[in-house]
């Protein structure tokens, strides 16, 4: 991987993670839970989590690519 395309790859990790933070985390049980005792909401925007086998079109329509 090129310098650049690695800069753009940690740059927009950071992206994501900062949005996932703004949006309270990823709570998938109700262990992970803020001071509040509120779960996060970011799990809503997961494009690939939890799709083991289905077409990569169903989240992202620009790729065909089956998660294994």
């Amino acid at each position: 991987m090129s310098k650049p395309a690695l800069r753009a790859l940690i740059e927009h990790a950071c992206q994501v993670m900062l949005e996932a933070l703004e949006a309270g985390g990823t709570s998938f049980d109700s262990l992970y839970v803020n001071v509040n005792g509120a779960s996060g909401f970011f799990d809503r925007r997961l494009s690939v989590y939890g799709r083991q086998g289905r077409p990569a079109s169903d989240a992202a329509p620009s790729c065909g690519v089956r998660r294994s």
